[in-house]
């Protein structure tokens, strides 16, 4: 009786263990899958435009890197060699698609100590997203406006392919 109770205690261990085992396994694969779409989005996207009329240069960039283990993007903008308006994003990364929320107000010049003005936008308000699409034999990426619109603040932004990837 000792031997029969003693094997079936093993096979109900092996079978948590398995089971263990398994869950270890999923949860390494979703990390490891998050961690990979983290790091497809780092980089650094911009958008120029110049106005021929007014010689003035209106420029959008979007850093996307990674803080304290989770993605980030500082986003700023813009006119000729001024920063009109700066902040933080938190980016949500699923594979071929990235979603970015307002997180905080930033100063206009990273380092100097500017006084917090109000915002249009609250925290969690989602801004935008970027998503991988197959166009023409090669992937662009298309942005999908929400909370804000930057293209209705050019004159040559078509709307859809708005920020391209110059590093990362």
């Amino acid at each position: 009786m000792n031997a029969r109770c003693s094997s079936e205690k093993f096979g109900v261990g092996l079978a948590a263990v398995k089971v263990g085992l398994l869950i270890l396994l999923i949860v390494g694969f979703a990390f490891g899958a998050a961690v990979q779409d983290n790091d497809r989005w780092q980089g650094i996207y911009t958008f120029d435009e110049e106005s021929l009329d007014t010689r003035t240069s209106y420029w959008f960039h979007l850093e996307v890197k990674e803080v304290d283990g989770k993605p980030v993007g500082i986003y700023s903008e813009g006119v000729n060699g001024n920063t009109t308006r700066r902040f933080q994003l938190s980016v949500k990364a699923m594979g071929t698609r990235a979603e970015f929320y307002y997180d905080r107000w930033l100063p206009r010049v990273e380092g100097v100590n500017e006084a917090c003005t109000e915002s249009e936008f609250s925290r969690g308000d989602l801004m935008f997203e970027l998503n991988e699409v197959p166009i023409h034999c090669q992937t662009e990426i298309v942005t999908v406006w929400h909370r804000i619109n930057l293209a209705r603040q050019t004159e040559t932004a078509d709307g859809r392919v708005f920020f391209r990837k110059v590093l990362g």
